[in-house]
Order: C-alpha cells, then sequence, then structure tokens
C-alpha cells in the first residue's frame, strides 16, 4: 500500500522539510503574502482588495475577492486604469525582502508564483544565479533546464498584457492550468512540493491545487504548506488532502536553510582531510534469519573503501530489509544493496546527499523492472537505510520502516522517519506510539524499493563527535527492543560494538524472533 497522506501539526517535519530544501529536492510554489518582511512591502492580494474598494469608494466586504473587484473596477475604469493602480502598489518596493533573498540562496531549480513583481528576478541576479522568466506556453515547452526556471502563472507586472488580474482572466487561467501542469510533469517527478505565502481557505487555491494533488501523489516525493498560526481544522483539512502544514515563519525557515548552506560552502572551501584523519570508527554487523523465514531477506553492506577515490566518498553502511515472499525479498534487498552502492561510489560529482537519492532511485528502478519482467518475483520489494561518514558528517537515506538511530551524550535519537501506515497514524495524531506497537496493520508499509517507478527518499544530515554512536537496523530488531534498551546496550562501558550487535541480535530472538534481524553499530571516537 502506497499513500500519500498529510499530517496535520508538523513536529519534526520542519526539520525534515528543511534538509530537502538544502538538499535541493523541492519545487517551490509562491503566493502573494510570502512573508511578514514581505507583507510590509508588498501588498497581499487581501491587501489590493480593500486598496482598490477605496478607490472607488466602497465599503469593503470580507468575502469580496480581489479578482471580482478588478472586474468590478476594469468595467468601470478600464484595463488601464486597473494597471496603473498595481504598478504604483508594487513599484513602491526597489529592493528584494529577505525572504526572496533567503529563495535566491537556496537551490531551488523550478519555482511557481502568482506574484506580478520582478523582486525575486532581482535577488537571483544579485547572487549571479541564472534564471530564466516564463510566462506562456511557449517558454514552459522550451525551458533552459541549465538555470532557475520561474514560472509567472499571473503573469508579470512589466508585461501587462500576460497579468491575471480580473475573474474573467482568472477563469481562462483555471481553464488553461492542467495543460500548464502537463507540460511542467517533467520538473515535479520526485521532488518534494513546497508552498508559501498561499491562502489555504481561498477557493482558487483549492482549484488550483485539486489539479495539482494527483501529479504529486504518483510523481513527487510529499507537499508542504508553511505557515504559522494556522488554524487547527483548517491544518486538519488539508491534512486529508495530502498536504503537511508546518507551522512556522517562512520567511525565517527559509533564512536558516540559506545559513546553513553558506555555512556549509564556506566550510568546504577549506582543505578537506580525509574522513580517517578525523574519526576513528569502530565497526561491527550482524543479521539473524528469522525463526519464521527459511531465507533471511534482510542485506547489511559496510563498505570502507581504500581506493584513494572512493574514500573522499566517505564510509557506507546499509541495511535492506526484503519482503515479497520465498526468495524474493532476498533477491530485492541484494539487488538494492549491489546498486546502491555501485551507483553511489561511480557518482563522484554528485553530493552525499544528492548522489544517496540517486543510488536508491536506480536501485528502486531495477527492482520494479525485474519484478515486472519476473512473474514470480512481481510482488517483491525491499526497505533500506543507507549512512554515510564523510568527515565529520553523517548523511543518511530511507525508504521504508528500517531504522537509523544516533546516541549522542547518552541520549538516544531516531534520525529516520518510518514510511509506515501505523507510523503516519501517529504523527497525524490519530493513534499513539503505544497503540502503534499493538496494531495488526504495524507493518504495512506506504513506502519501499520496487513498489512503484517512482519512489520517494527521504534524507538527513547530522554532525559527529567523538563518542557519538550509530546504529541501523531493520524492523526484527525494534519489533522487539525498544529504544531505551538499544542505547543501554551500546553505550555500556564493557560494551564494543561486536558485543552490542550480539547483545540487540541476541535480546531480540529471545524475545520471539520471528523476523529476520539485521544491526548495524558504529562507535566513533
Amino acid at each position: 500500500m502506497l499513500t500519500k497522506t498529510g499530517q496535520a501539526f508538523a513536529g519534526r517535519e520542519e526539520e525534515v522539510l528543511r534538509e530537502q530544501i538544502i538538499a535541493g529536492n523541492c519545487v517551490l510554489f509562491i503566493g502573494p503574502d510570502v512573508g511578514s518582511d514581505t507583507l510590509r512591502v508588498l501588498p497581499g492580494r487581501a491587501r489590493l482588495a480593500r486598496q482598490l474598494a477605496a478607490c472607488q469608494g466602497w465599503d469593503f466586504q470580507d468575502d469580496w475577492s480581489f479578482p471580482w473587484i478588478a472586474q468590478c473596477h476594469e468595467l468601470q475604469f478600464g484595463r488601464s486604469s486597473l494597471i496603473s493602480f498595481l504598478k504604483e502598489k508594487i513599484g513602491r518596493m526597489k529592493e528584494p525582502p529577505a525572504c526572496y533573498r533567503a529563495i535566491a540562496a537556496l537551490p531551488f531549480r523550478l519555482i511557481l508564483t502568482t506574484n506580478y513583481d520582478t523582486l525575486l528576478e532581482k535577488a537571483l541576479e544579485e547572487q549571479g544565479v541564472a534564471y530564466q522568466k516564463i510566462l506562456g506556453t511557449y517558454d514552459l515547452k522550451h525551458g533552459m533546464l541549465d538555470r532557475v526556471r520561474i514560472v509567472k502563472l499571473y503573469g508579470c507586472i512589466t508585461e501587462p498584457d500576460s497579468m491575471v488580474i480580473t475573474e474573467e482572466d482568472l477563469f481562462a487561467f483555471l481553464d488553461r492550468w492542467p495543460s500548464i501542469l502537463s507540460i511542467l510533469e517533467g520538473g515535479f517527478s520526485g521532488k518534494t512540493l513546497l508552498f508559501i505565502g498561499c491562502n489555504l481557505a481561498h477557493r482558487d487555491f483549492r482549484h488550483m491545487y485539486h489539479y495539482l494533488a494527483p501529479m504529486f501523489s504518483k510523481d513527487t516525493r510529499s507537499a508542504y504548506f508553511i505557515q504559522a498560526g494556522i488554524a487547527d481544522s483548517l491544518a486538519r483539512y488539508w491534512a486529508t488532502k495530502g498536504l503537511t502544514v508546518v507551522r512556522a515563519e517562512a520567511g525565517e525557515l527559509l533564512r536558516k536553510a540559506a545559513e546553513h548552506i553558506a555555512v556549509r560552502e564556506g566550510e568546504e572551501k577549506r582543505p578537506r582531510e580525509r574522513a580517517s584523519d578525523l574519526l576513528a570508527l569502530e565497526v561491527s554487523h550482524l543479521t539473524q534469519t528469522g525463526r519464521e523465514h527459511r531465507v533471511n531477506q534482510d542485506c547489511l553492506r559496510v563498505c570502507m573503501p581504500s581506493d584513494p577515490q572512493q574514500r573522499q566518498r566517505g564510509n557506507l553502511f546499509l541495511v535492506a530489509d526484503g519482503m515479497g515472499g520465498r526468495k524474493a525479498g532476498a533477491i530485492a534487498s541484494h539487488l538494492a544493496a549491489d546498486v546502491i552502492v555501485e551507483r553511489y561510489y561511480t557518482d563522484t560529482k554528485e553530493d552525499v546527499s544528492a548522489g544517496l537519492i540517486r543510488a536508491i532511485e536506480a536501485a528502486n528502478r531495477a527492482i520494479h523492472q525485474q519484478a515486472e519482467e519476473n512473474p514470480a518475483q512481481s510482488n517483491m520489494g525491499t526497505t533500506v537505510v543507507v549512512a554515510v561518514i564523510r568527515g565529520q558528517e553523517l548523511h543518511v537515506a530511507n525508504v521504508g520502516d528500517s531504522r537509523a538511530y544516533l546516541i549522542h551524550d547518552g541520549e538516544i535519537g531516531q534520525i529516520t522517519l518510518d514510511h509506515s501506515w501505523v507510523a503516519e497514524e501517529v504523527r497525524a495524531g490519530r493513534m499513539t506510539p503505544e497503540e502503534a506497537r499493538e496494531h495488526p496493520q504495524r507493518n504495512l508499509l506506504t513506502r519501499g524499493l520496487g513498489l512503484d517507478a517512482q519512489v520517494e527518499v527521504d534524507t538527513f544530515r547530522r554532525n559527529l563527535e567523538s563518542g557519538d554512536i550509530i546504529v541501523l537496523c531493520s524492523d526484527g530488531l525494534t519489533e522487539y527492543v525498544e529504544d531505551d534498551e538499544i542505547r543501554e546496550v551500546v553505550t555500556s562501558e564493557h560494551s564494543s560494538a561486536a558485543l552490542a550487535v550480539k547483545r540487540l541480535v541476541q535480546m531480540a530472538s529471545d524475545r520471539g524472533g520471528a523476523d529476520d534481524i539485521s544491526v548495524i553499530v558504529v562507535k566513533v571516537s
């Protein structure tokens, strides 16, 4: 079962989203109310509606929309008067607000906006970022993929004939919207869709989202909306539509992401030491066939290359938990491991997170194709969790419910998010963790490699210090051993990595051990 459900109230989701932005995995959709600093200088649609009503001497009504008032203004005073009004209001701002500068500093390759102004373009120019402004379907079809594409859905103030202003303009645009999306479909594939500055209560957004949702449900990773102070009822409604609401100030979240990139780029300009010069790693791994399995469907990989070029890519650790019955699950997990390791160490030009995503996507395609070509393997798939340690950085990517933990200062924290039905119910507040552990559908995955032609990969990044411990495991361990028990075993004063993995596997086996149990422990010093 693969589902796309949003979350009404995001906690760790803000961190997950920020990491997706930093990794360059987001398509950005900008509405008129981007952030508090923007609202001070650029009027949103509601403010424009009030100002336009005041120009006509009308007492503004809350249910009046800007397109409707603009339509009335155009009928009374003409189109040129309407354009002049917008130029006067929008043209007051000469410098890009902070949130636009943050956007320009982030690795967005495709940006959709309903704003008329050119301040985002100016922010990109300040950063020296090449971009293409797209106003019509011809530009859409012939977009230059080597630069940032800004799709001005409602046109641009510098080209009045392109602008969507009145209700009649909007109706005509909404008629064209599905065809616009079909042209953009390739740009959405495998991406996280991020909305900022939109009005979730407005009918026009609901209409546009209606056509967007089927596209991202099959081709993109997730859909997020950033807004502080959104009503609980509205957040819950959009969660049912697959949209996760992150309660934060959009401009502040984007600024922090941009600052993170600036710090990282500054660090990368310094001479890079080899990973072995920075951190010493004590590594051990163990897998055991479950009592109810004839074949172990898990797969472990530990790659600590000696080749100088491969060493620059870091040390890689992988756990995959296959599924599909008989030998098919084992085939899937081993195929995933083979493809991921080969692809990751071959793609030397990619940064770590992007390299892991590409490698896992390649593994997904390989498994999916083999399953389609072999009827006996038609239901096979696998989870995967991969960790790469390079220098003092830990990069993690996952699909499914195999987990990565980081034990830091004696405290354990799960890095990954489980892609299972019960985990999504817990994150949405519809189930407690205790209920999830006992639920009969606790093993039902919402994501896995090979189940579909496209797959969504989550990535995470942490800084490592001496004394940190990383644990990767399949659910054969976490079904029987609690997080605090994992922490106690791996942090025990006399426990080496080898003793820790043996103890953890033995604990799971003694408590039932029905499923295959796989564990990797990495101790940093």
